[in-house]
């Protein structure tokens, strides 16, 4: 039984080891424009965390990152950002 368990956890972590999608080195996250992002972002800093799935980034600055929603342009202050990983 242990065996069993210890084998179910092990490949688990193994699965999630390559599912992990490491963030760009120093938040240089400019080399994914163009690409489809996922963004976990603080909303006004009430613990109101919004979650925005499979937006292209368009462009990123030292104070923001631009993405598009519903075919608008949606501005995001990078200090409001929790998370920002790439769409599958």
């Amino acid at each position: 039984m242990k065996k069993f368990f210890l084998i179910t956890v092990m490949f688990f972590v193994f699965m999630g080891g390559l599912h992990a999608q490491e963030q760009p080195k120093g938040k240089d996250w400019g080399a994914w424009v163009g690409r489809k992002v996922n963004v976990n972002y603080d909303c006004c800093g009430l613990g109101t965390c919004k979650l925005i799935m499979n937006a292209p980034l368009k462009e990123v600055t030292d104070k923001s990152i631009v993405v598009m929603t519903n075919g608008a342009p949606f501005l995001i202050p990078r200090y409001m950002i929790k998370a920002l990983t790439l769409s599958k």
